[in-house]
């Protein structure tokens, strides 16, 4: 029997059970990620921050690193939900291959036909280096800084990651939401960033939930009155199938 590496659902880790309920309630909040690109200058490597929301493409009994570094409480979502959503696994790329190679030469040859300094560009809606960043808000190192383990060399490929970018839709909005903001710019001013997106979630429906995860199984009791409390549908049978799609991590490390 083939044992594939690839899960049905695309899992998203939070920390806390107040966050899950959040996400019940409301859906996923969109929040800038701060991203290196593929992109060599001779001033180092070059940063930008993207609204997005992150998942990973792993089977949830192989998926207890991502518990132990984003949390033991989360969501699997089915793949068909996240292909209708524009969803796409990221691109990893190693620093000394020919697709990051490759990549520079194009951005080189873009700034200086659009004359456009890379480092300052910020988020004109037509800026025509657009595409461009579009590509690079699903692209990840194959291995380098990850600032939220402090890890100088983390090997971002075992991630698996799938990612939601928000950018394709800011380009239809009148607002002071940005798709895309150079590193050190956002750095200086990240929480008014991010307030810019206080109103933007990323939705599902009850049918888009393959696994609710806990920590303990003694909190199942607890996450079952929040989905009485907060999933509203007509058939009750549709709850009562969506009860039994709870997991704790405490039972599938004991199981798997």
């Amino acid at each position: 029997m083939y044992d594939s590496i690839s899960s049905s659902s695309i899992l998203h880790f939070t920390s806390s059970i107040q966050s899950l309920s959040g996400i019940l309630k409301d859906g996923f909040k969109i929040k800038y990620c701060l991203e290196y690109v593929p992109y060599k200058s001779n001033n180092g490597s070059l940063q930008y921050a993207f609204p997005m929301v992150c998942f990973c493409d792993i089977p949830i009994n192989k998926a207890q690193t991502q518990m132990s570094n984003y949390g033991k409480y989360g969501f699997g979502l089915s793949r068909d939900w996240a292909i209708k959503m524009k969803m796409n696994p990221v691109l990893y790329i190693d620093s000394n291959s020919l697709v990051e190679a490759s990549i520079t030469e194009l951005f080189h040859w873009s700034i200086n036909h659009f004359n456009e300094n890379p480092e300052h560009i910020l988020n004109a809606k037509d800026v025509a280096l657009r595409p461009l960043f579009n590509l690079f808000a699903f692209t990840k190192q194959f291995k380098g800084f990850n600032s939220f383990k402090n890890d100088p060399s983390f090997k971002f490929y075992d991630e698996r990651e799938w990612r939601y970018v928000f950018t394709q839709y800011v380009q239809e909005l009148d607002s002071d939401i940005v798709p895309l903001i150079p590193g050190k710019t956002y750095i200086s001013n990240k929480d008014k960033y991010n307030q810019n997106l206080i109103d933007n979630y990323l939705i599902f429906t009850i049918e888009d939930i393959q696994h609710i995860i806990v920590e303990t199984d003694q909190e199942i009791p607890e996450i079952m009155r929040i989905l009485e409390d907060n999933i509203k549908c007509q058939d009750k049978s549709q709850l009562d199938i969506l009860k039994t799609r709870i997991l704790s991590v405490q039972r599938l490390i004991s199981d798997f």
